[in-house]
């Protein structure tokens, strides 16, 4: 239970930068999405309306049922994908929202520490002379903070809140 707990703090930190890229990229997918969405079901209706042959009946209407049901299928389809899009955006920006919180519960040693190493690839040697403390000083800072995020994350699972597998 405890190594699951440590693997997933580790998890957690060392995948940061990558989902907070994830989560621009994903939204400027959804933005993508909907922008065009409107314009591609008027041209999808366009389309279907103008494509009568010349001896067929053509309804008084602008569009016939059959174009308005594939053009609303049409937008349905986008809607779902714009759905699970946002879902999928959302369950990053939590995930990346609890790290803050919680890194925002350490001392401002601690976090710059992990911020070093995790966030900016600064190898533990290089962050003790950078922070002026020996390496012996620094893991230790670097084990409470782990600790803490640990604490943060276990009472998060036993609340139901995460689930850790």
């Amino acid at each position: 239970m405890q190594i699951e707990i440590k693997k997933y703090v580790l998890e957690q930190l060392n995948g940061q930068c990558i989902r907070r890229k994830r989560i621009d990229v994903l939204k400027f997918e959804l933005e993508t999405l909907m922008s065009q969405a409107d314009e591609k079901a008027r041209e999808v209706i366009e389309a279907m309306a103008f494509s009568h042959g010349d001896g067929e009946h053509v309804q008084t209407s602008d569009i016939s049922d059959i174009t308005a049901d594939i053009a609303m299928s049409y937008r349905s389809a986008i809607t779902d994908q714009a759905r699970e899009l946002y879902a999928w955006i959302r369950k990053l920006e939590i995930e990346s929202e609890r790290l803050d919180k919680y890194m925002g519960l350490l001392n401002r040693e601690e976090a710059a520490v992990l911020r070093m190493h995790h966030f900016e690839g600064c190898a533990w040697k290089a962050i003790a002379k950078k922070c002026h403390m020996s390496v012996r000083t620094m893991m230790r800072v670097r084990e409470t903070a782990y600790h803490t995020l640990e604490e943060c994350y276990s009472k998060a699972q036993e609340c139901g809140i995460i689930s850790i597998e």
